[in-house]
């Protein structure tokens, strides 16, 4: 049975067992940023997994919004349960590896696309049978393209493309080929579909010593954009740098564990990786927004007590703002769309 849980002020439904994650923050210093207005528009809305009740959500990225529950769009379709949200750039289409109809009792999670509002949804399926998935799937504005982590590639796990044919879907193309690396993984698609930003290293599940790499979705023009241990602060140490999304003009933002996890900005003309902010530390995770602005998940609001709670602030820190203080997120990665 549903029943009714609170995430911080606002009143949602909530299905199943409630619990969370957490990381303890750092000792660096704790900067203001609460849910005051910001001056610009942020534009667009994000998508997420509450570590409180284990349900999708959707936010319009200002400050005090009201999540509105998504799962139970989904729960119209197939009961079941879903991880690894992605949102095409423009909202229109959602990928997740999910449970639901029927997946999870025969292979697992199977990956699913459904319309960007979750009204209707269907399982991925090649050649009839459904797509058994190892991570976050992303998809492109027209919902014919998708790119996801799977195995029977050169590496350990690669990237694949499959595109929607008049039934089902194509037979999976290798997308990471190229890759020196043995993991790559959390593909993040360009807003015109043509390239694909990723996790790659030599361990799993984007740990130390993982980049930031790049390829086009037809395969082609790999490159290694960020290497973790060219750390631009000169501190010494194993590193990592990850969950890279781009912005509308081809910039990537990521975070990098250099001198504490923290959110970075490549432009698209090369050079050195810029931090956003020194003061922002225990700073995860993070996706670019419609109007240039960027969403993460941060943990040093003072007063808060170890959630992963969502801040909105521009591209050079300023205006930082916890749109949905004392809610807890999974750092499962987030999706920023319009």
């Amino acid at each position: 049975m549903k029943h009714a849980i609170y995430l911080g002020a606002t009143v949602l439904a909530c299905g199943g067992a409630c619990g969370g994650d957490s990381k303890t923050p750092s000792d660096a210093a704790t900067p203001r940023a609460d849910s005051a207005p910001l001056d610009g528009d942020p534009g667009g809305k994000i998508t997420f997994k509450s570590a409180e009740d284990s349900l999708l959500y959707r936010l319009e990225a200002l400050p005090n919004a009201t999540p509105v529950p998504l799962s139970a769009e989904l729960d119209q379709l197939s009961s079941g349960g879903d991880d690894n949200p992605y949102v095409s750039k423009d909202g229109s289409w959602l990928t997740t590896s999910t449970s639901r109809f029927g997946c999870g009792e025969t292979l697992g999670d199977c990956l699913a696309v459904f319309s960007g509002d979750g009204t209707s949804g269907e399982p991925v399926t090649i050649g009839g049978t459904r797509l058994a998935v190892r991570g976050r799937a992303a998809i492109n504005n027209a919902g014919d393209l998708i790119v996801y982590p799977d195995r029977g590639g050169p590496n350990n796990l690669d990237l694949f493309a499959i595109r929607r044919e008049s039934v089902g879907w194509s037979q999976p193309q290798l997308v990471s080929g190229d890759s020196p690396e043995s993991f790559n993984d959390f593909p993040a698609m360009s807003a015109d579909g043509t390239r694909v930003v990723f996790d790659c290293g030599a361990v799993p599940f984007s740990q130390e010593g993982t980049d930031i790499c790049v390829v086009a979705s037809d395969g082609t023009g790999f490159a290694k954009l960020v290497e973790s241990d060219d750390n631009p602060t000169g501190s010494s140490g194993s590193f990592l740098a990850h969950h890279g999304d781009f912005l509308a003009d081809g910039t990537i933002v990521f975070e990098a564990n250099w001198d504490a996890e923290q959110v970075w900005l490549l432009r698209p003309d090369g050079g050195q990786p810029a931090r956003v902010d020194s003061q922002f530390s225990n700073d995860n995770s993070p996706c670019a927004l419609p109007g240039g602005y960027l969403a993460s998940l941060w943990l040093q609001r003072p007063g808060n007590q170890d959630a992963h709670e969502i801040k909105v602030m521009a591209p050079d820190g300023s205006e930082a703002s916890v749109i949905l203080p004392d809610v807890d997120v999974l750092d499962l990665g987030m999706s920023c769309h319009q």
